[in-house]
């Protein structure tokens, strides 16, 4: 028995562009396109298919308002949203609304495959990059002992050198610690680095 999907996008290339590549995907009956979010939801009605591919951004109702429908219906069918949309905040409410699998049309092929086949087999699937910036954002803040250690010798004015002799490790891995110190505690220079660190009591 193969797979019945949609696939919903207001750019005509882009979803030819799509439809090849599902295609190509074993299994998978490319059973319609839809243009708006209107006719996506009168599709499904007729088509009841198994898996949908949703845009975020189109005409009529956006991807937002369809999925926020479809799960309202109850419609048992897997989502898997396919957009331009990199924003953590469009991530998070596509979660909260039932979103089965996040993809960004920057990805490759063999990540849409992979996103198909994950949430067909019931599983959640985000985006490589989405993900990455989601285990940033619950990472930030949090520093190792070895990067507080650091920091707190950057607060006494020390030099990266002078850090990598008081420390006993190399100049560059001081270098690659004060990269993720910065990112994590988003700030962009020793300065601001410094005034974290006072704020934080980590002087020492």
């Amino acid at each position: 028995m193969s797979v019945k999907v949609i696939l919903a996008d207001d750019h005509v290339l882009v979803r030819k562009g799509i439809g090849k590549l599902l295609l190509d995907i074993d299994g998978l009956e490319l059973a319609g396109e839809a243009g708006d979010g209107v006719e996506c939801l009168e599709m499904v009605t007729v088509q009841r298919p198994h898996l949908l591919l949703l845009d975020i951004s189109m005409p009529r109702k956006d991807g937002m308002e369809v999925l926020r429908e479809l799960r309202g219906q109850g419609i048992a069918m897997k989502i898997l949203m396919v957009t331009a949309r990199k924003e953590r905040s469009i991530l998070t409410q596509a979660m909260k609304l039932g979103v089965d699998g996040y993809l960004t049309k920057e990805s490759a092929p063999e990540d849409l495959q992979n996103a198909v086949y994950s949430v067909l087999d019931g599983n959640k699937y985000i985006d490589a990059e989405m993900k990455s910036q989601e285990e940033d954002e619950e990472n930030k803040g949090i520093l190792t002992i070895r990067e507080e250690e650091i920091l707190a010798q950057l607060v006494h004015g020390l030099s990266n050198k002078e850090i990598a002799s008081q420390l006993h490790i190399t100049e560059r891995t001081v270098k690659n610690h004060m990269f993720h110190i910065f990112r994590k505690i988003d700030v962009s220079d020793r300065a601001q680095a410094a005034v974290y660190a006072v704020k934080k009591g980590m002087c020492r």
